[in-house]
């Protein structure tokens, strides 16, 4: 029996999420404020496309979103769908597929800490994650922190 007929089929494409970054403003957020974050993605194969090719972002707790319009999505030409799903708290980002070998881009995410419910000083990661058939997941994260608005 040959060893190599044990191992997982070789990746086909070389998805990745090369950055996470505030599309603007600093990480300390005013409550009730929103704050959108972009995601910058790529597969860097120059041969090989991505099947079913998706971000998704958990939002963690204390961000606003048990409803569908506590989060705000904003594609690509490369995605054929957004959905916000407030039962599991995840936001997705559908690419066509396959994955063009070569694509790059970047989608964004808005979301706040909702305003009467959030102390001061919270601090929580978004972290998406790219996934595609027979790929390894890639992600990375920022920071957003709570800051309570002062009274005039």
């Amino acid at each position: 029996m040959l060893i190599g007929s044990l191992l997982p089929a070789a990746l086909n494409a070389a998805i990745e999420i090369t950055e996470v970054k505030l599309s603007s403003g600093t990480a300390n957020v005013l409550i009730g404020e929103t704050r959108c974050v972009d995601i910058k993605y790529r597969n860097a194969s120059t041969t090989q496309n991505a099947a079913n090719a998706i971000i998704n972002v958990p939002i963690p707790s204390p961000l606003a979103g048990d409803l569908v319009g506590d989060v705000s999505l904003s594609g690509s030409v490369h995605t054929s769908g957004t959905v916000y799903n407030p039962m599991t708290r995840t936001a997705t980002f559908v690419f066509v597929d396959p994955l063009p070998a070569g694509s790059t881009g970047t989608v964004r995410l808005c979301v706040r800490f909702p305003a009467g419910t959030t102390a001061t000083g919270q601090t929580v990661p978004i972290t998406p994650v790219f996934t595609a058939d027979g790929e390894l997941p890639s992600s990375k994260s920022t920071n957003l922190t709570s800051v309570a608005t002062t009274n005039l």
